[in-house]
């Protein structure tokens, strides 16, 4: 998977789940951590070497 391709990925499920939309917040540290929560999911089962990001 490329890095472009993932980073589309990660983009399209925080505008899925909502979490781009700070009027679904009541504070911006909730926001941030339903965002990690996403792209911690997103990146289950990678590797990230040197910022490289391996199957």
């Amino acid at each position: 998977m490329t890095r472009q391709v993932l980073i589309d990925k990660i983009v399209y499920m925080l505008r899925e789940e909502g979490t781009l939309d700070i009027d679904n917040y009541v504070t911006r540290i909730e926001q941030c951590q339903d965002v990690k929560k996403i792209i911690e999911k997103c990146l289950d089962g990678f590797e990230i070497i040197e910022g490289k990001v391996l199957v």
